[in-house]
């Protein structure tokens, strides 16, 4: 399963870190019926929306 989430402001937030090949190796890893990438890109994209939702600093919490 791919992770692939449309918002454009999103993926510039991230998108040095999605593209880092050290980070890129989590795909290789599973971890309760998922890649640890997957779950992450998820729980990133997550924090992103709540953040944003509730006027935090969204950057970082996607970034985090």
């Amino acid at each position: 399963m791919a992770v692939t989430i449309i918002d454009k402001q999103y993926q510039k937030i991230v998108s040095d870190i999605i593209e880092n090949e050290e980070f890129g190796r989590l795909k290789e890893i599973n971890h309760h019926g998922i890649t640890r990438y997957e779950h992450s890109v998820k729980v990133s994209y997550r924090a992103y929306k709540i953040a944003k939702a509730l006027k935090l600093d969204y950057k970082a919490a996607a970034r985090g």
